[in-house]
C-alpha cells in the first residue's frame, strides 16, 4: 500500500496532502533501520525476527512508510550489517585502545555455547593462541599488562605460552579472579573434600537418582536442602501445592500489601552459576514456614525419597570451615608468583607498607620478599620509563560519591587504614631523585583518608610520573574476570536450541557488537544504512528549505500514486 492508500487520504485535498508530506519528511528510513539492528544486537534476538508478520505489521501499523520506502530488513541483510559494522568500528576500537595511557588489562575466559561452539571471552595451546590472535588483531603486543583469569589450571599452560610469545613470564602477569577464589572456598565450606569433583560427578544427570541423593545428603544441611529443593522443583503437584500454601498465608493475613504478593518458586542451584547456592539458600529462607508446612502435610511422600532432617553434628561444621580455610590458604601461597596485590597494596596511601608492617609483623622474610618484589618492578620496569610531555592543566578526575552504606569488609578496611604523622619540612622531589623511595619515605596528612587511589594517583601524576604511571596500571587490574561470565550469559540468551545453525564468527561479531554498544564506544550502527545513492539525496535534501522539500515530497508521492494507479482509490 501507499501512504495515499494507507492513510485514506485525498491528494486534490490541499490539508491532506499536507498530511502525506509531513508523514514522508518526518520518516527517517535509516533511523528505522538503525533502531531496528541495534534493538537486535543488544538484544539478542534471532535476526529472522525482523522477517515476522506480526512484528511488520505493528510497523505498518504505526507508520506505513515502512513498508512504503521498503525499510524492513531480512536476516540476510542483518548478518552482512552486523559483519559490515564490526570490521567498521574495530579500527575505531583499535585507535582507542592505541591511545589509551599505560598498559591494558585482560581477562578472559571459555564457554561452550549450546549449539556446541567452543568460544572465549576476552571479558592450553589452543586457548593461547585464540588469545594472541586476539592481541595481534587489535595491535596491543607493545601494551599488554595484566591478566586476570579463574583458577583452571590449563590457565597456567595459556600464560605460560602467551609470555613466551610477548616476552615475559607467563605466572608472574597472571591474576587470580577473586570471585572465583572465595566462590570455592564458600563450597568448600558447604560441601566439604573435593567439592569441584563431587560437581563434576551430578552434571548433566538430569533424575534425582538414589545415588545421586546419597551424594548430596552426606553434604550436610546445604546438600540436604538442595534435595528437598530438586524435589519440589522437578514436581509439578508439589510446586503448585507450595503456591497454594503461599497463597493460602497471603489471603489471610490483615496487610493488604501481603494479600497482593504473588507466590514464590524455589530455586534451584547448578554447578555453573556463581552464587548459586546462595541464591538457593535465599529462597529457601523466604519460604522457611511454607516449606516446613509442605514437609509436614507430604511426609510420606519425602519419607519415600529417603529425605531426612537430620542436621549434622557440630563437628561437620569444623572440618568444612577448615577445608574452606584451606582452599583460601592454598591461593594465599601464590601471592608472591606476581606482583599484582603486593603492588597494589604498597601504593594505596592509606595503607602503604605499613600494613605489611603490622599484619605480617611475626613473618620479616614475607614482608622482605613483597617489598624486592615491588622494587624490582619499579627498578626494571618504571624508574627509567619515557612518558609523552603532559600538559599541565587543572583538570580533575570526576568525584566519585562516597558509600554511604557499611558492611565487615568496609569496616574492615575503615580499621586498617595505615595513618602516618606528616612529614615535617619540604618534601619536594629533586632532580634525579628515585620517586619511589621518595614517595614511601613521605606521608600527608590525608593519606589515611584516601578512599579512591585512582584519583590520588591521577593529582600526583606531574609530581611523580614516573611512578603515578606505575600505581595507576596495577591499581585498574580487574580483581574479578567476571565480566567474561556476564558475557556468556547474554550469549547464551542469543545461542537458544532453536538457533543451532549459528556460527560462532557471527555469535562473537554480535557479542563484541553488544559490548561496544553497551560500553559506548559506538553510538550506532548508521555507517552502514546509507548507500551512496542514498547519501546524495539526504545530503540534497537536509540543504533543501521547507517549500522546496514539500513539493520534492508531492511529487515522490504523485509518482507513486501513478505507478500503482490507485486514482479511483481517492474519490
Amino acid at each position: 500500500k501507499s501512504i495515499v492508500e494507507a492513510l485514506k487520504l485525498d491528494l486534490h485535498n490541499p490539508r491532506e496532502q499536507a498530511i502525506a508530506n509531513t508523514v514522508i519528511k518526518r520518516f527517517d528510513r535509516d533511523h528505522f533501520q538503525r533502531l531496528l539492528m541495534n534493538w537486535i544486537v543488544a538484544r539478542n534476538h534471532s535476526f529472522s525476527i525482523a522477517e515476522e508478520n506480526e512484528l511488520r505489521e505493528i510497523f505498518d501499523y504505526l507508520n506505513p512508510s515502512v513498508s512504503v520506502r521498503d525499510a524492513n530488513l531480512t536476516h540476510t541483510t542483518i548478518k552482512e550489517k552486523a559483519t559490515s559494522a564490526f570490521k567498521q568500528h574495530k579500527q575505531k576500537v583499535v585507535e582507542v585502545l592505541r591511545k589509551a595511557p599505560g598498559l591494558i588489562h585482560i581477562s578472559f575466559d571459555g564457554w561452550r555455547s549450546g549449539n556446541r561452539h567452543a568460544l572465549y571471552g576476552v571479558c592450553w595451546t589452543n586457548i593461547a593462541a585464540e588469545i594472541l590472535d586476539v592481541i595481534e588483531a587489535y595491535q596491543i603486543q607493545d601494551k599488554i599488562g595484566y591478566f586476570t583469569l579463574d583458577n583452571a589450571e590449563n590457565n597456567d599452560t595459556a600464560m605460560e605460552i602467551i609470555g613466551g610469545e610477548l616476552g615475559f613470564v607467563g605466572k608472574t602477569r597472571r591474576g587470580r579472579c577473586f570471585g572465583h577464589t572465595l566462590n570455592l572456598s564458600a563450597k568448600s565450606i558447604l560441601f566439604g573434600h573435593k567439592a569441584d569433583a563431587f560437581e563434576r560427578q551430578l552434571s548433566g544427570q538430569a533424575p534425582l537418582s538414589e545415588a545421586e541423593h546419597l551424594l548430596w545428603q552426606k553434604r550436610g544441611p546445604v546438600g540436604k536442602l538442595h534435595n528437598v529443593v530438586v524435589f519440589i522443583h522437578r514436581s509439578d503437584k508439589l510446586t503448585d501445592l507450595l503456591r497454594e500454601l503461599q497463597r493460602t498465608a497471603f489471603d489471610k493475613s490483615p496487610d493488604p500489601k501481603v494479600r497482593t504478593k504473588k507466590p514464590l518458586d524455589v530455586v534451584l542451584d547448578n554447578d555453573t552459576r556463581w552464587l548459586s547456592q546462595l541464591y538457593m539458600i535465599r529462597r529457601a529462607l523466604q519460604l522457611g514456614d511454607h516449606i516446613e508446612l509442605l514437609i509436614a502435610r507430604y511426609r510420606v511422600e519425602f519419607e519415600q525419597q529417603h529425605k531426612t532432617k537430620r542436621f549434622p553434628d557440630p563437628e561437620h561444621f569444623r572440618i568444612n570451615i577448615n577445608l574452606g580455610w584451606q582452599k583460601l590458604d592454598k591461593y594465599y601461597q601464590l601471592l608472591s608468583e606476581t606482583p599484582i596485590y603486593y603492588t597494589g597494596l604498597a601504593l594505596h596511601p592509606a595503607y602503604r607498607w605499613k600494613w605489611f608492617d603490622r599484619k605480617w609483623a611475626g613473618n620479616p622474610e614475607w614482608i622482605r620478599q613483597a617489598k624486592r618484589i615491588v622494587h624490582d618492578v619499579w627498578h626494571y620496569e618504571y624508574r627509567e620509563t619515557r612518558l609523552p610531555r603532559m600538559a599541565v592543566n587543572d583538570e580533575k578526575p570526576a568525584l566519585k560519591r562516597r558509600k554511604t552504606y557499611s558492611n565487615p569488609f568496609q569496616e574492615y578496611l575503615e580499621e586498617n587504614c595505615c595513618a602516618a604523622p606528616a612529614m615535617q619540612g619540604d618534601d619536594s622531589l629533586e632532580p634525579f631523585e628515585d620517586e619511589y623511595q621518595h614517595w614511601i619515605s613521605n606521608h600527608d596528612s590525608g593519606d589515611a583518608q584516601v578512599r579512591d587511589p585512582l584519583a590520588y594517583w591521577h593529582e600526583k601524576r606531574f609530581k611523580y610520573p614516573c611512578l603515578s604511571r606505575m600505581a595507576l596500571d596495577f591499581l585498574m587490574i580487574q580483581p574479578m574476570s567476571a565480566e567474561c561470565e556476564r558475557l556468556f550469559s547474554a550469549a547464551g540468551t542469543m545461542v537458544t536450541p532453536l538457533r543451532s545453525p549459528l556460527e560462532a564468527q557471527v555469535i562473537g561479531t554480535c557479542q563484541v557488537l553488544r559490548s561496544w554498544l553497551r560500553a559506548g564506544i559506538i553510538r550506532d550502527l548508521d555507517p552502514f544504512f546509507v548507500s551512496v545513492a542514498e547519501e546524495k539525496d539526504n545530503l540534497k535534501m537536509a540543504h533543501m528549505t521547507d517549500d522546496e522539500l514539500q513539493e520534492w515530497a508531492t511529487a515522490w508521492l504523485e509518482n507513486v500514486v501513478e505507478c500503482h494507479q490507485e486514482e479511483s482509490s481517492w474519490e
